[in-house]
């Protein structure tokens, strides 16, 4: 079904398969099914007149989840034969990619953003991976980031956000990079327990998830829960986490020293992305040579919260 506003919609028909992911890139919609013997793929301009295939070298896998970024559509599979990732520039020529880890499997979603796509999976090992062409994978650590029950991811506001529905997953993980991650638990809101989203998606600023139940709630009533504009996670006041920023102004190397792991980004006024990474326990330096004098916001992520500091060079 389509809609030019989520408020009123309108049903289409289209081609037999079990649907289960659709993304927007190079003019074009692309859906993916999790099924062998229908169609994999469909293609449409428009969202209504659609067209299907099933790309040649598929073999049983089933597509779980496309993404768009970079000028590629990036397809992964949750199950099937060894090769579950396929590449394409407009979703009608298709490149089945090679995966030499086994542990690349049963991949649920992914998102792109800061140079980088960012997937997640259900296994045990290495269940976060980034690639920043959508071919080439990464994965900074043998151990699971997150536990089985992470199921979406969406970025905006120069930063990955994933949600999960089990476990210590009740809650959002935030990343600026996709390998370093803070965990935030849902909020308890009318005396329930947190939570349990299984989507995520962002728009005009702000994150909105969708929740199975109101995790412990008896009526199993489905939540929205919406963040603010600063990404929907905590601002950290200056006496809660020990984070200091020097010198500022700054020329060469701008210094941040944390008690505890995090991630930075730093924008220029217009909200354009400049720099990112990760924070170690202690100093880190971000070389700043390079970038243009004038004032810039470098948000700091530590421990589930953010702290914004004005920065000039």
């Amino acid at each position: 079904m389509t809609s030019s506003d989520g408020i009123e919609w309108t049903l289409q028909t289209a081609p037999n398969g079990n649907w289960s992911s659709v993304a927007y890139g190079n003019n074009v919609f692309v859906a993916v099914a999790p099924s062998v013997a229908l169609n994999q793929v469909m293609t449409s301009p428009d969202g209504i007149t659609w067209t299907s295939q099933t790309p040649a070298g598929t073999g049983t896998n089933l597509w779980s989840d496309i993404s768009f970024g970079n000028g590629m559509f990036v397809a992964l599979a949750q199950a099937g034969s060894t090769n579950q990732l396929m590449t394409s520039p407009d979703g009608i020529n298709w490149s089945i990619q090679t995966i030499p880890n086994q542990n690349f499997q049963n991949w649920l979603a992914s998102a792109y953003g800061n140079g980088n796509f960012v997937a997640i999976s259900q296994n045990y090992v290495a269940n976060v991976r980034r690639s920043s062409d959508g071919i080439n994978w990464v994965s900074d650590s043998l151990s699971p980031v997150f536990g089985a029950g992470v199921l979406d991811i969406a970025f905006g506001n120069g930063y990955f956000i994933a949600v999960g529905n089990s476990g210590t997953t009740q809650g959002v993980w935030v990343s600026s990079d996709g390998n370093n991650w803070a965990f935030q638990a849902t909020p308890v809101i009318n005396g329930q327990q947190p939570y349990q989203f299984s989507a995520i998606a962002f728009g005009d600023g702000y994150f909105a998830g969708v929740s199975i139940n109101g995790g412990g709630s008896p009526d199993y009533t489905k939540k929205i829960l919406v963040s603010n504009k600063t990404v929907g996670i905590t601002p950290l006041s200056d006496n809660t986490i020990a984070v200091n920023v020097f010198p500022n102004p700054f020329t060469e190397v701008l210094n941040i020293n944390s008690s505890e792991k995090g991630a930075f980004t730093l924008n220029d006024m217009n909200g354009k992305l400049v720099a990112h990474g990760s924070i170690d326990p202690g100093l880190s330096a971000i070389k700043v040579s390079q970038m243009a004098c004038g004032v810039y916001n470098l948000s700091i992520l530590v421990n589930g919260g953010q702290k914004t500091v004005k920065v000039v060079k």
